[in-house]
Order: C-alpha cells, then sequence, then structure tokens
C-alpha cells in the first residue's frame, strides 16, 4: 500500500498497480504498490531492512487485505496479474531469512 501523500509516491507514481487508460482507484484512501516490479521489491526489502535493525523489533504484521482492483501488467492479463502479485511479497519476506531470524514468512 502506498499514500498519495507520502514520498515514496511523489518520487515513484508508477510503481502502484493501475491501469494507464483509467483514474488510479484508492482503498482506505491508498493506491497498491506494485511488488511485480523488481525495483519496487528492492525498495521496499531497504525501507525493511532499515527499519528492522533500527531497533529492537518483536513483532511485524504484513497483510494484504486490500482488494486489488485495478490490475495491469502491461501485456499481462490482470488474471494473471493477481496470481503474480501475491507470490511477489514472499519474494521481498524471504531475503530476509538467513540474516533475519526473527523474520518468518507465513501465507495464510
Amino acid at each position: 500500500m502506498v499514500s498519495l501523500n507520502s514520498a515514496l509516491y511523489k518520487a515513484h507514481p508508477d510503481w502502484c498497480l493501475h491501469v494507464p487508460s483509467r483514474g488510479r482507484t484508492t482503498g482506505r484512501n491508498q493506491l497498491v504498490l506494485d511488488f511485480t516490479r523488481k525495483e519496487v521489491r528492492d525498495n521496499i526489502f531497504g525501507q525493511l531492512s532499515d527499519l528492522l535493525s533500527s531497533g529492537n523489533i518483536a513483532y511485524v504484521k504484513w497483510d494484504c487485505n486490500r482488494c486489488v482492483s485495478s490490475a495491469w501488467m502491461g501485456s499481462w492479463r490482470s488474471g494473471v496479474c493477481h496470481c503474480v502479485y501475491c507470490a511477489d511479497p514472499l519474494r521481498i519476506l524471504t531475503r530476509f531469512a538467513p540474516p533475519c531470524r526473527f523474520v518468518v514468512p507465513i501465507v495464510l
């Protein structure tokens, strides 16, 4: 999720899922980040890595409870986008596994 008022969105408005010919769809006043893009995953991994190493953090909850209504990945079909999008946050979390023993990705 990304807020329209955030520095991340202002720097990279193309990093959210959207259909180019339509307006951007918000939910809970936020847009959905496109984790299918490597540069998005790398950026979020860097932010999480900095956050997790900055203090004594015992628990992080990462949920995906926002409806993805504006899925678009260039020439990909939107149904494929939903499947790929659900798997991509795991690509971020599994990068923590060896260096950070407290991050355990769980898919429900």
